[in-house]
């Protein structure tokens, strides 16, 4: 598709089929609800963004009114506007408010020209995306963006790309789309299905890359300028997604590196969910095997509604107060048994993650199947299973998108002749972690090549055994994904499994598991054992008799961030962060040059510099005065004169924010 711009074409309706105009209804009555923030004369706009290379990128614009200027929330996607599932419905909440939504398709999507680079050229079309967006005589010069899951990746790309943007939020995502698609140089199977709804195994076969971190296709595809960052974030995930630890790795660099004016302003909030928990978990008062108390269907203590409003009005708006306040730098559940009295099952605020009382301690795997603080003192201790790729461990909760997730009762899979398991002497009192869990061990194989797993369970005096964090890695992998280190079968040699982060209180009577295996299908891609190249589509798997030893010379253990849970609970908020930005930015609104969207012919507009960044709330003055009441055309085709009986619904439905993308994107 050509790069030169088309001129805008003006939409009555938001776009065609009875949600949408439902939809347009529910942006006007609101905006009837809220006369001093917005008028409901809300208008939308369809055209073209040129990029540096001559591709178009296809946008909708949608305005609070065609008068004035206003902030500008931004969502990149590679979703069909048409869907309803998709974010660009959820992003319309923030209109009535007075900001205004564009959503723009991704590189080789619907309308948008050239083909999908896989955020390739992410940075560089959001460097070519705000240049755009300052000649539009609705901008005001301040700028969000928005995204989760695969489109999040692209905001970790825009942070960096412009000094001048006012902040962003980033649900379930992680700045490196390898860490996305592997973990310990495993491919995540389920999650690569899920996100580009791969159907058979024509669709797998397309797909063809290195398992190698090093490989340049990553490294061009890795949001890795944390120095670069010079805007608020938040970021929000669950205990049980597959993104919360890219998540919480990403806060420390930008909490340390970012800007001056940034670097404490940053927020994450963790809670006890998964992926799709606005859908499938938490608010229906499940995730998992387990029934949560009912302040875990919030977000830090907020409902839904009240913590995106806000966010609304702190962050787009830049209003004092609400989120900006309320909120710590990390904010996070901490999960618990559920039984009456059991620690845990609450909300809890911290400074730095992982917080300043975590301390690792050891536990060692010893024989006869335990875990214990001492050092083993045997000369020779192992445990040998075979693993068959034809029959691997099967996936039972966990961190996974579409599968059952989180915390699911392992006591039948446990029994399997292909599992180990290493269990604690029950507990005399409350045992706290809040951190990284590990575990390193020696081992060896047959093989050329195979996996090894490992999980952390809470073992209930009733015998289950509930999931709470696992990892992988591939014996290739052990010093690291960006090079191949094959091992001579027979050999031992010592691995770490990141078993990634977590906040959980084992209450006294009950025990903690250790439950190694060398599969976790189809969370990930059996290895087949075999020492061949990756492939998504691997043939030709063979058996592997793969050995765990925990001798005195070679100690395998289980490392616990284990905390203090009193300290845990005591927050001090320190004041309000108000260091200013080293260089101020300012943003001339244009009245002339407009790209998308063309003002009222009768309307006369300043051209006062305005503040994009922190405190104030510049605006660009508007001579005429907007619409009388009263005369305010239908919106959307939605013609109505008393919407009251229907408002509750529908405002209610403006805040279901960040629900499943399911689209198939074209092959890598």
């Amino acid at each position: 598709m050509s790069g030169k711009e088309q001129g805008p074409k003006r939409k009555d309706e938001y776009v065609s089929g009875e949600w949408k105009r439902v939809l347009c209804c529910l942006l006007f009555v609101v905006g009837a609800l809220l006369p001093s923030v917005v008028s409901a004369h809300i208008v939308t706009y369809t055209c073209k963004i040129p990029m540096r290379d001559g591709v178009a990128l296809d946008v909708l614009v949608i305005l609070p009114s065609e008068y004035g200027s206003y902030p500008t929330l931004i969502l990149r996607t590679p979703y069909a506007f048409g869907d309803t599932t998709n974010i660009e419905n959820e992003t319309a909440f923030a209109v009535p408010f007075g900001s205004a939504v564009v959503s723009i398709y991704e590189r080789g999507h619907e309308q948008s020209g050239g083909k999908d680079e896989k955020h390739k050229l992410s940075q560089q079309d959001a460097e070519d995306i705000m240049k755009w967006l300052r000649k539009q005589y609705w901008a005001k010069g301040k700028v969000t963006w928005i995204g989760e899951g695969y489109q999040g990746v692209g905001v970790f790309f825009a942070a960096q790309a412009d000094r001048c943007l006012t902040s962003h939020m980033i649900w379930n995502s992680v700045p490196n789309l390898y860490d996305m698609m592997f973990r310990g140089g495993v491919f995540q199977k389920e999650v690569v299905q899920e996100m580009l709804k791969i159907k058979d195994e024509a669709g797998w076969k397309k797909l063809s890359f290195s398992s190698n971190s090093s490989d340049t296709y990553w490294t061009e595809r890795h949001a890795n300028k944390p120095e670069a960052v010079s805007a608020p974030m938040i970021l929000v995930s669950g205990w049980h997604s597959p993104f919360v630890d890219g998540m919480l790795t990403y806060y420390n660099q930008i909490a340390t590196k970012s800007s001056d004016y940034a670097k404490k302003k940053h927020k994450i909030v963790i809670g006890p969910w998964g992926y799709d928990w606005t859908d499938d978990g938490v608010p229906k008062g499940t995730w998992g095997d387990l029934v949560y108390p009912s302040t875990a269907g919030s977000i830090a203590g907020m409902g839904l509604d009240i913590f995106i409003e806000d966010w609304i009005l702190n962050y787009i708006l830049d209003t004092p107060g609400g989120l900006k306040a309320s909120l710590a730098p990390v904010s996070y559940y901490l999960m618990g048994a559920v039984q009456k009295d059991a620690p845990g099952g609450k909300w809890l605020k911290s400074k730095t993650w992982p917080p300043a009382s975590s301390k690792e301690r050891k536990w060692y795997l010893r024989k006869g199947a335990t875990l214990k603080q001492e050092a083993p003192t045997e000369t020779t201790s192992s445990l040998t299973y075979a693993y068959d790729p034809k029959d691997p461990f099967p996936t039972t909760g966990g961190r996974n998108i579409k599968l059952p997730a989180g915390p699911k009762d392992l006591a039948t899979v446990e029994q399997r002749k292909d599992v180990v398991l290493f269990t604690s002497d029950i507990l005399t009192e409350d045992l706290y972690i809040a951190g990284q869990v590990k575990v390193t061990l020696w081992v060896k194989t047959d093989a050329k090549d195979t996996d090894f797993t490992a999980m952390l369970t809470d073992v209930y005096p009733d015998g289950r055994s509930m999931l709470i964090s696992e990892g992988i890695v591939r014996l290739r992998y052990r010093n690291g994904t960006q090079k191949e280190e094959f091992v001579t079968p027979g050999t031992a040699v010592e691995v770490t499994i990141d078993l990634g982060h977590t906040a959980m209180a084992f209450p006294k009577g009950h025990a903690f598991r250790v439950v190694l295996s060398s599969s976790n299908a189809p969370r990930y891609q059996p290895n087949p054992n075999t020492g061949a190249a990756f492939s998504v589509t691997p043939e030709n798997p063979i058996v592997a008799n793969n050995t765990v030893i925990f001798e005195k010379d070679k100690p395998s253990f289980l490392v616990l961030p284990v905390a203090d849970g009193k300290t845990l609970e005591t927050y001090t908020a320190e004041p309000a962060d108000t260091t200013k930005r080293a260089t101020p930015c300012t943003h001339t609104t244009p009245t002339s040059g407009f790209t998308c969207g063309t003002p009222p012919p009768d309307e006369t507009f300043t051209d006062a510099p305005v503040d994009a960044g922190e405190g104030g709330t510049p605006e660009r003055r508007v001579e005429k005065d907007q619409p009388q009441e009263g005369k305010v055309p239908p919106v959307c085709g939605c013609e109505t004169h008393d919407p009251t009986p229907l408002v509750a619904t529908l405002f209610l439905m403006t805040f279901a924010l960040v629900r499943k993308r399911k689209r198939n994107l074209s092959s890598f």
